[in-house]
């Protein structure tokens, strides 16, 4: 009752007329400033306002019911309240009453939401400068990539912030790297871009992870199809990026939105993921990409659009190390195409208990599901989804 009575104040501030849409009749007579509802509720005054009640009948159909013989500017007896019929006359305007209400609510949601999606992505930058202007500048100077941005629908941008840029250049070896390579900052910023509008309550209600595709489309960091991924996990509310190399971001700040779509502020800045040579090392799987080089395979391997490996990891290479000593070449390249999966990316997400594979050596593998673990053949998984330009490997133990 008293949010009515505020409402209804609200409105009696506002100019005159009495659109269905903007209720805003209520000070058009001499009602000493109350509106009707004020009065059954507060009885500050004695009198009614035509023209309120006329806006009330034009919402509730009940015309008849609320005519009155008050001329323009005169008051109109208050109806007396314990006499049955005046208050069933009352009560029957209250849904009319919860209608405005209602409508009004609707209306400002529906403005906020407006003026929120009507900003610029370059108008939400500016508003979060204060936590975004290394990246502000990062962007300043790429002014084809901005173009771009600007004309992009349906996206989602991962905002790093300034204390994000700020650990990422003390590396010497990014700042080298940035030095040496004028196309590594405009990939870097694509890799931020992501392909969908994510808000915080989609990527919160996660149930596993996901593997979204990106904007970084350009074949020196990625030939991965549809653009390079990130992978997006859940815990306890809170949302994390992981990308190249094991590199993990949180998000700390979410739900800009512009009229592309929205952008979240994270505490780092992804990682492009590396080429397989770099992933293997980088992975500590020294034994495999040794192997590779015994065989001839790295340059095969790293040339494949799109691949999936199933890596053994060093313990597994140090099993059979005796019968892997005396394999040819030709010998170890079979046994390493028989955990290569060529002309396809599969993620975790992708595998279902049953899944099947077909090797680059034309034989199959089969995936199953046991008690949360996931088991190539008789191999398991420990170490799913490690992000490299080409596709992604799972590191097993066998």
């Amino acid at each position: 009752m008293v949010g009515s009575v505020a409402v209804a104040a609200n409105l009696r501030s506002r100019g005159s007329g009495c659109p269905l849409a903007e209720p805003e009749c209520w000070n058009r007579r001499s009602c000493h400033g109350s509106a009707w509802y004020c009065q059954w509720r507060v009885r500050k005054t004695n009198c009614l306002s035509i023209e309120v009640r006329g806006c009330l009948a034009a919402r509730s159909g009940i015309v008849a019911q609320l005519k009155s013989s008050c001329p323009r500017d005169r008051p109109f007896p208050l109806p007396d309240t314990s006499h049955p019929q005046s208050s069933h006359q009352i009560l029957s305007l209250l849904p009319t009453i919860q209608l405005i209400m209602h409508s009004k609510q609707l209306l400002r949601l529906a403005i906020a939401a407006q003026a929120a999606f009507g900003q610029s992505l370059t108008d939400v930058l500016g508003s979060q400068n204060h936590t975004l202007s290394t990246l502000i500048g990062l962007l300043s100077a790429q002014p084809d990539l901005v173009a771009t941005l600007g004309t992009l629908k349906d996206i989602t941008i991962l905002a790093p912030s300034n204390e994000a840029f700020t650990k990422l250049l003390s590396d010497p070896a990014v700042a080298s790297a940035v030095q040496s390579n004028p196309g590594l900052v405009p990939a870097l910023l694509t890799y931020h871009v992501l392909n969908g509008t994510f808000s915080s309550s989609a990527l919160t209600a996660l149930t596993a992870p996901a593997f979204v595709p990106t904007y970084l489309t350009n074949t020196t960091y990625s030939t991965v199809s549809g653009g390079q991924r990130v992978e997006v996990t859940t815990s306890n509310g809170g949302v994390t990026i992981l990308s190249g190399s094991g590199a993990s971001a949180t998000v700390t700040a979410t739900d800009f939105n512009f009229t592309g779509g929205t952008l979240h502020i994270i505490d780092s800045v992804l990682s492009i993921p590396p080429n397989l040579t770099d992933a293997l090392t980088a992975g500590g799987l020294s034994s495999l990409a040794g192997a590779a080089t015994k065989a001839d395979l790295v340059k095969a391997l790293s040339d494949l659009k799109e691949v999936t490996i199933f890596a053994p990891n060093n313990d597994a290479f140090a099993a059979i190390s005796a019968t892997a000593a005396g394999l040819t070449v030709e010998q170890l390249g079979a046994v390493l195409g028989y955990h290569v999966v060529a002309g396809a990316v599969v993620y975790s997400s992708d595998i279902k208990n049953g899944t099947v594979v077909k090797t680059l050596q034309g034989e199959e593998l089969m995936v199953t599901l046991k008690d949360g673990a996931v088991f190539v053949n008789d191999e398991q998984v420990v170490k799913p989804d490690v992000l490299v330009k080409n596709g992604v490997v799972h590191v097993i133990d066998g």
